[in-house]
């Protein structure tokens, strides 16, 4: 199996959906005062590609921003994820 970077583009937008939307589910259930998705699973996603999806669902839903640790973390994640990405284009492309 050969690895394209198409399929890469397209496994990049699906950890970052996915991402928005865990962030989401978890503010629901944050506003539900019920059972909560861990931080660490955020945190996990965010960590295999889905930072920029973090920070997008952060601002969108408000959720998280008071978090120390989610408010600098993500950011310096993302940009992290974005020098690797420019990298990987440069040097395959």
């Amino acid at each position: 199996m050969e690895i394209t970077i198409k399929g890469i583009i397209y496994a990049y937008i699906a950890i970052n959906l996915l991402t928005i939307w865990m962030f989401f589910y978890d503010k629901v259930l944050a506003v539900k005062q019920k059972y909560r998705i861990k931080e660490r699973t955020l945190w996990r996603l965010a960590q295999f590609g889905g930072a920029f999806g973090a920070m997008i669902a952060m601002r969108l839903f408000r959720h998280k921003t008071l978090r120390r640790d989610f408010k600098y973390g993500i950011p310096l994640l993302a940009l992290l994820q974005a020098m690797a990405i420019l990298y990987l284009l440069n040097r395959f492309s």
